[in-house]
């Protein structure tokens, strides 16, 4: 398999460190702490977090085993850079994350954030739920912030994803892929930020947001 063949040379010879993937940032955030917990990472937690996009894709599959085996040992990092929610079989992302960051609420407004995200989530966007997420989203930013480096930068990253996957649920086509794009490289800079300095990267995404100038009208 090409694909195959060329990150594991990338890797081998070539200097290169990391992968990052057009996948779900929320999963990789699960992933990158068991990195730091020095916990094995598993094929089917890679599997899961770069989501059906790729899991299915006969030249990704054979560098499933591969990525984890590197991860686990130290070799590489993983990352993913999309900030949308609704991938099959994610459940952090999906449900964990709201619950996560609003679990220091109180209990009505607990609950009130996790059924606003539940609604857009499986109801689709409107102004009613647009507004009960941005009630959500502002008593989680008015939380006490942690004093634990770690905990402190992903509960921030994590609330600015959130946030900008709501945002982008009220505009038309062509501004949610631009928020998008806007939003992937913004998270493609907090992996690199988090890594050693020069940490060489590759990118897994589709061209569409890889090129220079892109657009659903002209790919």
């Amino acid at each position: 398999m090409f694909k195959t063949a060329l990150i594991t040379r990338l890797v081998a010879h070539c200097g290169f460190s990391a992968v990052l993937f057009e996948a779900s940032f929320f999963e990789f955030v699960q992933l990158d702490r068991a990195r730091r917990a020095d916990r094995p990472v598993m094929p089917d937690q890679i599997a899961t977090a770069v989501g059906g996009l790729w899991k299915f894709d006969e030249e990704f599959q054979p560098l499933l085993a591969y990525l984890a085996e590197q991860a686990t040992n130290g070799a590489i990092r993983l990352g993913g850079f999309d900030f949308q929610l609704g991938g099959a079989g994610q459940d952090f992302t999906n449900f964990g994350v709201i619950a996560e960051l609003s679990g220091e609420l109180v209990p009505v407004e607990r609950e009130n954030c996790r059924k606003a995200f539940r609604d857009l989530l499986f109801k689709g966007s409107n102004s009613e739920r647009r507004q009960a997420v941005a009630l959500c989203l502002e008593a989680i930013g008015a939380l006490p912030v942690s004093a634990d480096t770690d905990v402190r930068r992903e509960r921030q990253e994590m609330l600015a994803n959130l946030s900008a996957f709501a945002a982008a649920n009220s505009a038309d086509a062509n501004s949610y892929s631009t928020s998008r794009d806007q939003e992937m490289f913004a998270n493609f800079q907090r992996w690199m930020a988090r890594w050693p300095a020069k940490t060489k990267a590759i990118v897994w995404t589709a061209n569409s947001h890889a090129a220079r100038a892109a657009s659903p009208q002209t790919l």
